[in-house]
């Protein structure tokens, strides 16, 4: 596959994904994020995955405006296509109340190999009970946090 023509191609994969996520967040159907991982092997070198980063980051900034859940768009984006690339790795979504305030806060992020991949390890250490995971490539937790953090909410 010719560079130029892959970057298209991954470019294309990230777009389709960010409107997967969009039907997913109009509907309120996070549960049913299915993620199927394709028989192909891992053939996309670092340099394609951190093109990928960066499409996903262009996606987010201008697809998902006032969403309030660009973590999820994010991640979503990541995992769909580096899962069809065949690269396992985990949607985890966290999720926290806080004390006083009627609304859930969290944050969606990827593992790979049981290692945070492509995000910030400091917004993900609240959430330390796993209550569960699928075969579909997603993990739930539950976090703690008594006061509101700027660092964590996405």
């Amino acid at each position: 596959m010719e560079l130029s023509f892959r970057r298209y191609y991954l470019f294309f994969q990230a777009f389709v994904a960010l409107l997967q996520a969009w039907n997913i967040k109009t509907r309120s159907k996070i549960s049913y994020v299915q993620f199927t991982p394709s028989n192909q092997l891992n053939k996309l070198s670092q340099t394609d995955i951190d093109y990928l980063a960066k499409c996903a980051d262009f996606l987010v900034r201008y697809g998902a405006i006032r969403t309030g859940r660009k973590c999820f768009f994010r991640a979503y984006i990541l995992g769909s296509v580096l899962r069809k690339w065949g690269i396992p790795v985990i949607l985890n979504v966290g999720l926290y109340n806080l004390i006083g305030d009627c609304k859930r806060r969290g944050h969606c992020w990827l593992t790979l190999n049981g290692h945070i991949f492509a995000d910030s390890s400091t917004k993900v250490d609240i959430y330390k009970t796993r209550l569960g995971s699928g075969s579909n490539g997603i993990c739930y937790w539950y976090g703690d946090l008594k006061t509101p953090s700027s660092n964590i909410y996405c």
